[in-house]
């Protein structure tokens, strides 16, 4: 019988090194604006927004084949592909939860954050 593989696989960076064994089940991301300013005229009508500083949160679940040290917040994680025209995509973590399920795979879901001006590395 032929190996099935579910999910996308991941790549954790950061105090871990470099974890392959893990499978994305969800990712769910919000994005948002850091620095909005409202133009109002001499009437106080609101005749310009601008909004700027992009700032992107999110989950992500993954699920672990094999056994394993969740990355800690503070590490980075990239998702390869995440981006526009397919390019990869570095976020923060956050924070961290852990689930176990009888008869079932241990998982770990990061909090994530990227924010337009940081380069993370």
């Amino acid at each position: 019988m032929a190996a099935i593989t579910k999910g996308t696989p991941v790549y954790v960076w950061g105090t871990n090194e470099a974890i392959t064994n893990a499978n994305v089940t969800s990712i769910s991301t919000t994005k948002s604006y850091g620095n909005v300013q409202n133009v109002v005229n001499f009437n106080g009508n609101e005749i310009e927004k601008r909004m700027d500083d992009t700032i992107e949160t999110g989950t992500m679940t993954l699920q672990y084949e094999a056994a394993f040290a969740p990355a800690a917040a503070g590490s980075n994680i990239t998702i390869p592909g995440a981006g526009a025209s397919g390019a990869d995509v570095v976020f923060y973590i956050t924070g961290t939860a852990e689930s176990h399920t009888n008869n079932g795979f241990r998982e770990t879901t990061y909090n994530v954050k990227k924010t337009q001006y940081i380069t993370l590395t």
